[in-house]
């Protein structure tokens, strides 16, 4: 008998491809104190999982790791719907009721994602993007020099000519993100533009693929970053677990609806 009744849910996945895939991938659970991450079945889905306390993990380096070295392990065998960090049912027959009020939308979203994969990219400009937009943007210049010809510039000049660099920064980032989406967008089965997470960044997309795909994606990116050298920066990554094209909302009272 397992020491907690919980059941930490790591991914729902299918089990329709082939029985010679293993069910368990050892005591590797999260939380460190060696449980089995096993399959539970229902028809032909099911859902890994580990004995658990049930109550919300700490967002710690190490759990948060563990979580996706797990996910990433289950995605080497198993078309996967990852869950959050944290996702926890009160005891096994949770899991199994939760496989089977929802096995239908499961299904489908597994059929969706069944031989794809999530890949991201992220722009991002140099350090000296600001300095090269003071120096260059004409509109800017010229303000400038109009506040220098009336003397000290005031705090509400800076302000005024931080804003003019932001709008400077905002319409370059819209034009390079719009350039690129225009020739990777087409590629993919799906793409989700997410928002972006530093001043210098501009693009933060993802994108869902095929293998074949994915070969057309790797070259387009290789050729954008040849193209645009020297304007800003690619980093482009994948295999990843397929997060931003879920199309469910998954609640710890067994709800589960289409997103």
């Amino acid at each position: 008998m397992p020491p907690y009744s919980g059941r930490y849910i790591y991914a729902i996945v299918e089990t329709w491809k082939s029985d010679a895939r293993p069910k368990s991938l050892g005591n590797t659970g999260i939380g460190g104190r060696g449980d089995e991450v096993y399959l539970i079945q229902h028809k032909d889905i099911g859902a890994f999982v580990s004995a658990s306390p049930v109550a919300p993990y700490q967002i710690s380096r190490e759990n948060a790791m563990t979580h996706e070295r797990t996910i990433e392990a289950i995605m080497k065998d198993y078309t996967i719907l990852p869950m959050q960090f944290s996702m926890i049912a009160e005891s096994e027959s949770s899991v199994v009721a939760l496989l089977e009020k929802s096995y239908d939308l499961f299904k489908a979203q597994l059929q969706r994602l069944e031989g794809k994969k999530e890949l991201g990219l992220k722009g991002m400009f140099p350090e000296t993007i600001f300095q090269e937009l003071l120096s260059k943007n004409e509109a800017i210049q010229k303000r400038k020099e109009e506040l220098v010809r009336r003397g000290r510039p005031s705090q509400s000049d800076l302000i005024e000519i931080g804003k003019m660099v932001e709008a400077a920064l905002n319409a370059e980032k819209a034009r390079y993100r719009e350039e690129i989406l225009a020739v990777l967008r087409p590629i993919a089965e799906e793409t989700k533009v997410n928002p972006t997470t530093t001043d210098r960044m501009f693009l933060n997309a993802a994108f869902l693929v095929t293998d074949e795909q994915e070969s057309e994606m790797d070259k387009k990116v290789n050729e954008i970053a040849e193209h645009y050298e020297g304007k800003f920066k690619l980093k482009y990554f994948g295999n990843l677990p397929p997060y931003n094209f879920l199309r469910l909302v998954i609640t710890l009272d067994n709800a589960t609806e289409s997103a």
